[in-house]
């Protein structure tokens, strides 16, 4: 009966409660455009994108928008609006080849089109039905030929309806119709160790013990490192999130004169191996024999030139070195593959194949067949590994035998912004040379920084670095190598340098620079490393998702750069807001509308985060933590451990200047206790809004009965994190120094501080001792969940002297005594200049290229020096140079003759004087600063 009179009620008042709705007519300019993308400029209220007023084929228009091609606009409609209305066109400001198409979608269907449209054209009036259309979208196309002068007009644009207001909608993502996986097995890849464990592969994907693993790897040269302290540098790159380090072996290095092999001190690459093995951490071995790696020949004896033999081809003779060359690295191999135990996983033969950059002038030739027998000479040899990899940019892929590699570099040259940073599927991107839809996309020479040479000296933005790693991986990425990680001096030997350019510096301003220092891109790839090391299980088989749009121009400054990997339901939604040589603006209430197979999701549910300029993010939605169903985050998946008693710990972070949160189904929760946050609940929805910090926990319940915790820290915090297994079992470290461990100790180090801090979760419950200084509280203090340690350590202050400041030549006199109680001694060198060195007697020992930001020399791996004769550091007269300043690309024509004191991209500094007289033809040293590095151990007490 109740039922009967409610219908009966709503029937009688109807009518009046539609008089009530409010008619109303909306002109496109009152609308919020910041959700409008265009290929160039940005929307324009009542004015062209030129900034003139509206104008199509001599006609004149008081209001609308003026926009650019390509790009598009959507807007929810609530099913309210009655119809749309406008004059479309090229506006008059635009010279040719402007021309343009208009499109409206209603729901995804086309609802009316214009055809091409051309500057000069006279306008086209619109007049479409918007009944019962929930999501309109306006496209403005660029008719196939480039937006060149693409000015396109919606003029006197206005929707009408009743009811509810138009709105911009949310960024749209269509995951109903994901495509199919191909997992097939590859029937030539995979083996097993000893202790039955196994790889394998198949087209999207490598398997460890039959789950999907993505392999994460950072380049190290071993040869162009000291050897004495390549065990440092390995601890350093599994601190950084890495699983695995591929390194070259140059054959010019081991075998200087013909028939005469070294093998030991730098190219000892044996001992390297056994290094990587002992920490835990694979190797993707790349043996050439030709290698590039700006090595004069590529990496190949001088000698095979003079003696004419036809190097890269299918010529007998360089087979017949292949042949030896193998053998001799497989006898140093041997036992050290992944099938004796050892840590050899990958193997790469050959590099760049059939192409020929300038720096070493001579391209192979021999197609598939000549990777074949490459392959067949390495099993002969004994090199065999689960799987063997060849750079497929240009060259030739053996179908079903390697692992095909791609790559891609921050500002590898000057020039254009660079693809890299804009959203596609390399799973289905079209190459010459290999079908890429059945193979793991290996994005092997991801390149998070670059050398400086010739008059180019970029200075690499780290927020660059971080957007290639996360795009190799948005893009459909499986397997990520970083080309350099750990930079390097060229190796000298008997007859000279074998770098391929006149200094000597391989320093590549990667990770881990020259001298082993970390920078700042160190900890920027971190949240990429982490994340694809503990949870590429669940991203492997994540196939993209792209938007219907994407915007497809580097230069596209409005159009919002996103993308998805996803498998069924759930995924992770993949933002960029970089684009190298173009500035692109904060962005602001941003919305995300998902649509699933069944039913869709909005990401947030109710208003909007921001993004700002040079920031990338990653935010999962539709996740399954132990039984309790994530609906989204705004929060970025990190890493995970485990408390003392076995409860999982996953650690999340907020990106900067968003508000973070979490949304959990209802049903799948049992409970929820939080710190530092605020927990809600509606529509079936619990929502955790939280303040990241140390102390930021939340210990959830799952519907099944299991527990677990999230851990939520700021991004800059993240950023100084690493996972650790010391004082008994693995756990974080959240520290502003630099962490490594081996043997369940920690090393704490930090240039130019003699006060080391550091915090550890699980806190741990015995006391700690340092090796050395003062450690303030054994049982440390509170630090959120975290518990905090303080050791001061004895400064020093060494031994060195340094003269003639302000001139181009400074002289160092310093001992090994200059070095004692510290780990090393840094020089931070200020100049001006076109290139520094270190010499020694006349002998470079070290060289710079000048860029604009400080030039750090690590004094220990000259120790034995340090007692002969004075250090002489000195630089040649400016020169003009290409550099970047504020992501921009700046053409030099005249020298500089001051280092600007504006904010730097990497290395903020001063001058400490004015420019001597004669500075522009001599150069000068500005400033000279000495920086102990400090190191302290750290242990359980009784272990």
């Amino acid at each position: 009966m109740k039922k009967l009179l409610l219908a009966f009620v709503t029937l009688l008042f109807l009518p009046l409660l539609t008089l009530a709705a409010e008619d109303w007519t909306v002109g496109l300019q009152e609308l919020d455009l910041s959700r409008m993308s265009q290929g160039w400029g940005k929307p324009q209220v009542d004015k062209s994108v030129g900034g003139g007023s509206l104008a199509i084929g001599g006609r004149h228009f008081a209001h609308g928008v003026g926009t650019h091609a390509a790009g598009e606009f959507s807007l929810d409609l609530h099913g309210t609006a009655r119809r749309f209305s406008a004059w479309v066109g090229v506006d008059d400001d635009a010279q040719t080849p402007g021309s343009v198409t208009f499109q409206l979608l209603g729901d995804g269907k086309v609802l009316w089109e214009s055809g091409v449209m051309r500057a000069g054209a006279p306008a086209k009036e619109v007049g479409v039905d918007l009944q019962g259309v929930e999501r309109l979208t306006l496209r403005v196309g660029d008719a196939g030929d480039g937006n060149g002068m693409d000015h396109a007009d919606w003029a006197e644009a206005r929707i009408e309806g009743i009811g509810s207001r138009p709105i911009p909608a949310p960024y749209a993502l269509d995951l109903s119709q994901l495509r199919a996986l191909d997992l097939t097995a590859k029937t030539n890849w995979g083996g097993a160790n000893p202790a039955g464990d196994h790889l394998a592969g198949n087209a999207e994907y490598l398997e460890r013990n039959g789950q999907p693993w993505i392999m994460v790897s950072g380049e190290m040269h071993p040869a162009r490192y000291p050897s004495e302290y390549w065990e440092e540098e390995i601890l350093k790159m599994k601190a950084g999130g890495l699983n695995t380090i591929s390194a070259y072996i140059f054959p010019s290095m081991h075998e200087e004169d013909e028939g005469v092999f070294t093998w030991t001190g730098q190219r000892d690459i044996r001992r390297f191996v056994e290094l990587c093995a002992k920490h835990g951490m694979y190797v993707a071995l790349r043996v050439g024999p030709f290698c590039n790696g700006e090595c004069l020949n590529g990496g190949l004896p001088q000698y095979l030139h003079d003696q004419g033999v036809k190097v890269r081809t299918n010529d007998p003779r360089y087979f017949d070195y292949v042949r030896k060359w193998y053998s001799e690295v497989g006898r140093q191999m041997n036992g050290l593959l992944f099938k004796d135990g050892g840590p050899i996983v990958a193997i790469q033969l050959e590099n760049e194949f059939e192409i020929a950059p300038f720096a070493w002038g001579f391209a192979g030739a021999g197609g598939e067949e000549h990777m074949r027998v490459l392959k067949r000479l390495a099993i002969a040899a004994g090199l065999v590994a689960p799987i063997y990899v060849c750079t497929a940019w240009g060259s030739p892929v053996v179908p079903g035998e390697f692992l095909p590699g791609q790559g891609g570099y921050a500002w590898i040259a000057p020039g254009e912004p660079t693809s890299y940073y804009l959203f596609n599927d390399l799973h289905q991107a079209k190459q010459d040379r290999y079908d890429t839809s059945q193979y793991p996309v290996a994005n092997i020479e991801t390149g998070p920084g670059f050398f400086c040479y010739g008059q180019y000296r970029p200075a690499i933005p780290p927020e660059s670095s971080e957007a290639i790693a996360l795009m190799m991986t948005a893009r459909g990425g499986n397997v990520l190598g970083y080309y350099m990680y750990q930079g390097g001096t060229q190796f000298v030997g008997k007859h000279g340098s074998t770098g391929t350019f006149p200094n000597l510096s391989y320093d590549f301003q990667g990770p881990l620079r020259e001298f082993g220092q970390a920078n700042v891109i160190y900890d920027y790839l971190k949240p990429v490393n982490y994340f694809l090391s503990d949870f590429g299980d669940r991203l492997a088989p994540m196939v993209v998702a792209l938007p219907a749009n994407p915007v497809a121009d580097t230069k596209n400054v409005t159009g919002l750069r996103y993308d998805a990997r996803a498998r069924g339901y759930s995924g992770f939604l993949f933002l960029n807001n970089y684009q190298d040589r173009v500035q692109l603006p904060d962005r602001h209430n941003l919305q995300f509308e998902l649509k699933l197979a069944a039913g869709s999701l909005r990401i947030p549910e109710q208003g909007g985060f921001d993004l700002k300029q040079n920031q990338c993010a990653i935010l999962p939605f539709n996740l399954d933590l132990d039984g309790a169903h994530l609906d989204y985050a705004l929060a970025q998946l990190y890493t995970r451990t485990e408390t003392d008693d076995g409860r999982p710990v996953y650690v999340f972070f907020v990106p900067e200047g968003m508000n973070g949160q979490y949304v959990f189904d209802s049903k799948t929760l049992a409970g929820v206790k939080a710190k530092s946050a605020k927990v809600s609940r509606a529509g079936g929805r619990t929502t955790v809004a939280v303040q990241p910090g140390t102390d930021c926990l939340l210990q959830v319940k799952s519907k099944p009965g299991r527990q677990f915790e999230i851990l939520t820290l700021t991004r800059r915090q993240a950023l100084r994190l690493t996972r650790q297994d010391i004082f008994g079992r693995q756990r974080l470290v959240l520290s502003d120094s630099d962490v490594v461990s081996v043997g369940g100790k920690l090393r704490v180090s930090q240039i130019g501080a003699a006060k080391l801090s550091f915090a550890v979760f699980p806190a741990p419950t015995a006391k700690l001792v340092a090796a050395t200084g003062n450690l303030a509280q054994a049982r440390g203090e509170t630090d959120g969940v975290f518990r905090r340690y303080t050791v001061q350590v004895p400064a020093v202050k060494p031994a060195i002297q340094i003269e003639g400041i302000g001139s181009a030549e400074v002289k160092i006199k310093a001992s090994a005594a200059a070095l004692a109680g510290v780990n090393d001694v840094f020089l931070r060198v200020n100049y001006l200049g076109n290139e520094a060195t270190l010499k020694q007697d006349g002998a470079v020992l070290c060289d710079n290229l000048f860029n604009r930001t400080p030039w750090e020399i690590g004094l220990k791996r000259f120790r034995e020096k340090l007692a002969g004769a004075p250090l002489v550091l000195g630089v040649t007269p400016p020169a003009p140079i290409i550099e970047i300043v504020d992501n921009l690309q700046v053409n030099s024509g005249v020298a500089h003759l001051a280092v600007p004191k504006s904010a730097l991209l990497v290395g903020n500094y001063e001058v400490s004087s004015a420019p001597p007289a004669g500075a522009a033809d001599k150069g000068y040293v500005a400033e000279v600063t000495v920086l102990p590095e400090y190191a302290v151990w750290v242990q359980a007490a009784g272990m």
